[in-house]
């Protein structure tokens, strides 16, 4: 099925799609991306996902492309050209053309990927997922860039491991995943690390959701606290609540999906149905 994306004011087909070969964006890495989608043909927390990007783009120093109601237009646009209900759309921005390497003219290039809904294996969900770690802390871990250096090197690792995404650790304490970000239980205490990490929408939901069930902390997260946890779950757009049972080949908790893990993801997915 041919795709169609938007790019610069246009909505083109994904194969007939081109940026300059000099654009800041694939010399040096430099640039934003948002990655949101629909559920049951509804734009999943759009204002949030727009505020995201838009803290990001200032972040860079560059110019937000579109107001949050044109944007909310291009996106249903994209999914009639597409032919589709549901969708993942992958937004990015970057500076444009560059004559040194390192300066631009102000002619952003913005444009959106749309994709299929990205779902993980029921089995997953069921039995739970498992993490590898590495040390390593993101540039601007508050900004959602596109340097995913670290993440795309990994990538054969976590895969021949089996491993769902990759858990950053820094001097000792837990911050956040390449993808995702990560919540552990403890004594009917839910608790997620609070500074060095991208604000995560699911995240945010799932805090929200969570207040009326236990008691919650966004707070620093040792790698003690990590190995003693009883139970472990991470958020993402692409994975909504995804129970982890075990982290380096090591069991967490029982080795299966805990109680409270349980319950936030029936939470969260009726949350998902009736948004």
């Amino acid at each position: 099925m041919k795709k169609y994306i938007y790019l610069n004011d246009r909505i083109v087909s994904l194969d007939k799609a081109a940026i300059f070969a000099n654009d800041l964006g694939l010399l040096r890495g430099f640039g934003v991306m948002d990655f949101l989608r629909t559920f049951n043909g509804k734009l999943f927390h759009l204002p949030d996902h727009y505020k995201r990007f838009c803290s990001s783009v200032k972040m860079l120093g560059l110019r937000v492309p579109v107001k949050e109601e044109e944007l909310a237009k291009i996106l249903s646009h994209l999914l009639a050209k597409n032919k589709v209900r549901d969708a993942s759309f992958r937004l990015i921005l970057t500076p444009g053309r560059t004559d040194n390497g390192l300066d631009h003219n102000g002619l952003q290039t913005f444009f959106i990927l749309t994709e299929d809904p990205y779902n993980l294996p029921d089995k997953m969900f069921i039995a739970g997922a498992s993490l590898i770690t590495s040390e390593y802390e993101r540039i601007l871990p508050e900004s959602k860039h596109l340097n995913y250096l670290w993440a795309v090197k990994m990538y054969p690792v976590r895969k021949k491991k089996e491993a769902v995404d990759l858990l950053y650790l820094k001097d000792g304490k837990v911050t956040e995943c390449a993808t995702s970000n990560i919540f552990i239980v403890k004594k009917d205490r839910l608790i997620t690390p609070k500074k060095g990490i991208l604000p995560g929408i699911t995240r945010k939901v799932v805090l929200d959701l969570s207040k009326k069930l236990l008691q919650v902390k966004e707070s620093e997260v040792t790698e003690r606290e990590l190995w003693l946890a009883d139970e472990v779950f991470i958020t993402a757009t692409s994975k909504s609540v995804l129970p982890i049972t075990k982290i380096d080949g090591k069991k967490i908790g029982g080795g299966q999906p805990g109680p409270w893990t349980k319950k936030i993801m029936t939470v969260f997915d009726e949350y998902k149905k009736n948004y």
